[in-house]
């Protein structure tokens, strides 16, 4: 059963738009060396929509090659073609990553019949773990606690979900009306400043992407609520619901964070790639005081 501290690691690009190898090596390193448990790469803060589907089986090896057997590694898979989805599972299988992170279709809002068959699809295909990944503000849909039991109970090697919904409700509900009731199912919020409702309620941690920046922040703050250090708490909780700020200065947020990244852990190129929005001098100096 996968917990933890999990970063939505951001993408490094240079200016041109390469993948700049030295910098996505150097922040995983430094994710490392905080102690956290692992990454999800190519999700939504790691651009997945901005690569095909060769440069994603690419990035994938060269993360395998650098990071396999110092922390989880986790892939983002999941897309509009469930074929693709499939050939990339498969790849990420054969790198050696530890799990798949599906989202299902974006753009219409799919029924739940067609959302279930994707997901039994994309699991029958492989037995890698595969934990679903519920964005309502993206995919326009919210999963239901009934279909991720049916899910779970056809294939076994669905084994999680990471919760982007905005409330709590969802993340309480796949606590107490799937892991607690099928056991061994990791529940994780999407949203850093959940982290510590999430455990409470018995989930397993957060898979957000504010760890980027201050990744020993989210360690410590989890080992004070496991080990019932309140003032701990306190003070963390204060420093994560600063930096959720972050979110708001740009948008999308991406750009921030990158920004933020390049002051704190390595030099990089502060936008989404092929971008032509760049980060303002007020947005810069946002970020700074955001982060000091």
């Amino acid at each position: 059963m996968y917990k933890g501290i999990y970063t939505a690691i951001a993408t490094l690009f240079d200016a041109d738009g390469a993948v700049d190898e030295a910098a996505n090596a150097r922040l995983v390193d430094s994710l490392i060396e905080a102690g956290t448990d692992g990454a999800l790469f190519l999700g939504s803060t790691g651009e997945f929509f901005n690569m095909n589907l060769e440069e994603k089986k690419r990035h994938f090896s060269f993360i395998a090659d650098h990071a396999k057997g110092r922390f989880s590694l986790f892939a983002g898979t999941g897309g509009m073609d469930v074929r693709e989805t499939i050939e990339l599972t498969r790849h990420v299988q054969e790198c050696g990553f530890d799990a798949a992170v599906v989202m299902c279709p974006y753009y219409f809002n799919l029924p739940e019949s067609h959302i279930r068959d994707y997901f039994s699809r994309v699991a029958a295909s492989t037995d890698m773990d595969i934990l679903l990944y519920n964005f309502p503000a993206r995919n326009g849909v919210t999963y239901s606690p009934e279909m991720i039991r049916s899910l779970v109970g056809e294939h076994k090697n669905i084994v999680g979900i990471k919760d982007s919904g905005s409330t709590l409700e969802d993340m309480r509900r796949y606590i107490s009306e799937v892991a607690d009731v099928v056991g061994d199912f990791s529940v994780f919020s999407g949203f850093d400043e959940f982290l510590v409702p999430n455990l409470l309620f018995g989930g397993a941690g957060t898979i957000g992407a504010l760890p980027n920046i201050e990744p020993a922040l989210f360690v410590r703050l989890r080992k004070a609520v496991l080990e019932g250090d309140l003032d701990t708490v306190r003070a963390c909780q204060k420093r994560v619901g600063r930096l959720m700020k972050l979110y708001g200065v740009t948008n999308p947020f991406v750009a921030a964070v990158k920004y933020a990244i390049g002051l704190k852990v390595v030099p990089t190129h502060a936008a989404m790639r092929f971008s032509s929005v760049r980060i303002t001098e007020a947005e810069m100096a946002a970020v700074k005081e955001i982060i000091a």
